[in-house]
C-alpha cells in the first residue's frame, strides 16, 4: 500500500516550507503539510500536568514536537493507511521516491515502523530483510534506534500503538517511537534522509532558519529539565520500562545483532557536498 507523505511545519517556519516545496518538486513527490503545534500554544496547565509523565521532564517545545507527530499518527490510524512522516528540515536522497515505493511494496504488516534517517549515533541493527530500490539500499531489522524522528514510515496499527501512549504520556518523539515493545522496526541503509541540524559536520551553510526549533544548542551542558529526570520516581519508572523493551528486543534477536554507526547514502552525501538548493 502506498504511503502518504506528511511534512510537519510550523506556521512561522516559511523558509522551511519553501525548502520542502522545492525539494519535493525536484523529487517528483506530493506531500501534505501538517500544521505543527507551537510550544507557545500549549497552556501552562497542560504543560505542568503532563511534562513529567514520560521518561524525563520535557521542554515546552519538545512537548509540542511530540504532539505534532501525534497528529500524523492519528491521520494514519484513522485513515487506516501508512504515512511517511518528515520534519521540515529533512533533506532527502535524490532516489527517495523509488526508495519510498520499494519500502511501501515490501511492507505488508500495518504494525511496522521504518526509519530512513541518518544520525551520528550507533544503532543496533539485525539481519538484512531485503534489498530496496535495487542493491544500493537494504532494509534491516532495527533493534535500537539511538533516537531520531526526522524521517520514518509508520503503519496504521503501529500508529494506533503510538497514539495509545501519547494520550497518557508526553515522551519526546524519537524516544516514544522506540518505546512500544511489539511494533516491528526496520532501518533503510545507507540512510537516505537526514535532519539538517545533524549535518553540521557535513554541510557548510548558514544555519539560520534551520536551527533546531525544539532545543537550542547549549554546548555540552544539558538543560535542567534533562538533568532532573532522576529526581522524579515516575519518570525513572517509565524510563526503566522503555529500557526493558529495548533489552527484550535485543534478547529476541541476539544472534543477528550489529551495533553500528552507518553512513549517509553516497548520493545524498554528494548532493549535500555540491550544495542543497534553498540553503
Amino acid at each position: 500500500m502506498s504511503a502518504e507523505i506528511l511534512v510537519i511545519n510550523l506556521d512561522r517556519a516559511d523558509a522551511r516550507l519553501r525548502f520542502q516545496e522545492t525539494q519535493m518538486a525536484r523529487l517528483g513527490l506530493a506531500f501534505t503539510r501538517i500544521k505543527a503545534i507551537d510550544g507557545s500554544d500549549i497552556s501552562d496547565d497542560f504543560f505542568e500536568r503532563m511534562r513529567a509523565t514520560g521518561t524525563r521532564l520535557v521542554l515546552r517545545n519538545e512537548m509540542a514536537c511530540m504532539l505534532s507527530h501525534a497528529l500524523c499518527w492519528r491521520r494514519s490510524a484513522e485513515g487506516g493507511v501508512p504515512v511517511i512522516v518528515l520534519e521540515d528540515d529533512t533533506v532527502l536522497d535524490p532516489n527517495f521516491k523509488s526508495i519510498v515505493e520499494a519500502v511501501s511494496g515490501a511492507i505488508d504488516d500495518p504494525n511496522t515502523i521504518v526509519n530512513f534517517e541518518y544520525r551520528r549515533v550507533q544503532k543496533t541493527l539485525g539481519r538484512k530483510i531485503t534489498d530496496v530500490a535495487g542493491p544500493s539500499f537494504a532494509l534491516h531489522r532495527l533493534v535500537s534506534s539511538g533516537g531520531g524522528a526526522a524521517a520514518y514510515y509508520v503503519g496504521p496499527q503501529a500508529a494506533r500503538a503510538l497514539l495509545a501512549i501519547a494520550e497518557r504520556r508526553i515522551i519526546i518523539a524519537d524516544s516514544l517511537i522506540d518505546f512500544p515493545l511489539r511494533i516491528k522496526r526496520f532501518q533503510v541503509t545507507p540512510a537516505p534522509a537526514a535532519a539538517l541540524d545533524s549535518l553540521d559536520r557535513e554541510v557548510n551553510f548558514n544555519v539560520g532558519a534551520f536551527q533546531s526549533t525544539i532545543r537550542p544548542r547549549i554546548g555540552r551542558r544539558r538543560p535542567p529539565s534533562m538533568q532532573s529526570f532522576r529526581a522524579n520516581p515516575l519518570t525513572r519508572l517509565i524510563r526503566l520500562q522503555g529500557n526493558s523493551h529495548r533489552w527484550l528486543r535485543t534478547l529476541a534477536h541476539l544472534g543477528e545483532l550489529d551495533r553500528t554507526s552507518f553512513s549517509l547514502s553516497p548520493a545524498l552525501k554528494n548532493y549535500i557536498k555540491e550544495g542543497v538548493p534553498g540553503l
